[in-house]
């Protein structure tokens, strides 16, 4: 995206022009668009699923590999990913 495409609100706010969404940075922004302007590119070698953004692969990826860092405080599960701990709990 080209800078001067990024539209400033009044208060260094940066909207999106496709859904009218307002971030605080142009980076935030830009990464959202992404969603808008780029097809299924990010393909898991394990399993073939698509993903728009590469660090949504990349969480993908953590359910293949059996990486589980991620320990509850009261019981010690392991997961692999913050949103399933705090499902957990």
């Amino acid at each position: 995206m080209d800078t001067n495409e990024i539209v400033r609100t009044q208060f260094n706010m940066f909207k999106c022009s496709y859904c009218k969404l307002i971030f605080t940075t142009a980076e935030k922004l830009m990464n959202h668009q992404e969603i808008y302007t780029k097809i299924h590119i990010k393909i898991c070698r394990d399993c073939e699923k698509t993903f728009k953004r590469q660090t949504h692969l990349n969480r993908h990826l953590l359910t293949h590999y059996g990486i589980k860092n991620k320990i509850c405080p009261d019981c010690g599960l392991r997961f692999s990913r913050n949103d399933a701990l705090c499902i957990h709990k």
